[in-house]
């Protein structure tokens, strides 16, 4: 579009999978295949990290990750593996037993957690504080406002918003001693249906999606 020029080309052929600006970095993230590739705005160098992930289709996900002592990673995972990559490009594979396996591909960081929603369900995981290739059995909580399945998680300004098939719900961090961090908002519950589409700009979320029996229409959480 007008006002744009082509900053990199792709050095893979296959369709990518997802993509990730690291802006405190300077580093574009692509995945093609079972690669990532990091791209350098700086030194207009890329890097290739191979074999990262175990399958070679369907959506990737990427978010930083913020430890207690200013450390910052980029967390990325294809739904079955989870992996961290520092700014050095070394990549850690998450080996804990009782990561949410398999698990939709939108990784989330709220508070010092990562959050991943088992596929299938309606249980929203969370990681071990500080440490996001730590996970214990148990510390999950249901979105269970409605009979419906999460299909997708995001976080719009202090709130962990809950995507479902007929719903979507608030969560925030009430720090609860044990099990999940997060507590349900009654107040906003939303009874439309998210369909795809997301994208989001500053505070505001923008969807397709669809009330009970309605036309699909383009939605935005503010």
């Amino acid at each position: 579009r007008s006002g744009t020029v082509k900053q990199v080309a792709s050095v893979a052929a296959s369709p990518g999978r997802g993509m990730f600006f690291w802006k405190d970095e300077g580093k574009l993230f692509y995945c093609v295949s079972d690669d990532i590739y990091v791209y350098d705005v700086n030194t207009g160098t890329s890097t290739t990290l191979s074999a990262v992930f175990t399958t070679t289709s369907g959506y990737v996900g990427f978010c930083e990750y913020l430890y207690d002592n200013n450390t910052v990673v980029v967390c990325a995972t294809d739904g079955t593996r989870l992996v961290k990559i520092d700014s050095s490009n070394v990549i850690t594979i998450c080996v804990d037993a009782d990561l949410p396996s398999p698990h939709l591909p939108y990784p989330v960081f709220v508070d010092g957690y990562l959050f991943l929603v088992k596929a299938g369900s309606a249980d929203v995981y969370n990681s071990d504080l500080n440490d996001p290739m730590a996970w214990t059995a148990g510390n999950f909580l249901s979105a269970e406002m409605e009979g419906d399945l999460v299909v997708r998680i995001a976080k719009l300004n202090n709130y962990l918003i809950v995507f479902g098939t007929e719903t979507i719900e608030y969560f925030w961090d009430a720090a609860n001693a044990t099990g999940s961090p997060l507590q349900r908002n009654d107040t906003p519950v939303k009874m439309n249906m998210y369909l795809g589409g997301f994208a989001q700009y500053e505070n505001s979320i923008f969807f397709v999606g669809a009330g009970a029996g309605g036309q699909p229409d383009v939605y935005v959480l503010r």
